[in-house]
């Protein structure tokens, strides 16, 4: 078992995998920053505001629907991962999971969701 894991990190690090890391991470920031840039100014103009309320923590208005922005980076890094990896185990489920999550969020800041429904969805 030891010696398949060293094998393995060992061909990991003589390989053009390596370059896979700072790719995806720089991709995935590239992804993230500019949708955020893009979606900022749209939540705006569909009046995706919250305004401070007695029952709010913060004091200035605030983008709702933000971090939308956060999972389409994850899928984009992920894909571009799975497309480089010349075939090898790159497991796909791992998107239901996010893209749910992601869309319970999202559907909270448009309309507001129950706390047992968000609760479920975090915890499975």
């Amino acid at each position: 078992m030891i010696e398949s894991l060293i094998w393995h990190l060992n061909n990991f690090f003589k390989s053009e995998k390596l370059l896979f890391l700072p790719a995806s991470i720089t991709m995935s920031f590239v992804i993230g920053v500019l949708s955020i840039i893009l979606f900022i100014p749209l939540l705006k103009k569909i009046g995706m505001v919250d305004n401070p309320s007695e029952r709010r923590a913060h004091k200035n208005p605030t983008i709702r629907g933000g971090g939308i922005a956060f999972v389409i980076a994850f899928i984009f890094t992920f894909c571009f991962i799975a497309f480089f990896s010349n075939g090898r185990n790159i497991s796909f489920l791992i998107l239901i999971p996010v893209s749910i999550l992601g869309i319970v969020s999202f559907g909270d800041d448009i309309k507001g969701m129950p706390i047992l429904i968000r609760l479920l969805v975090h915890l499975f």
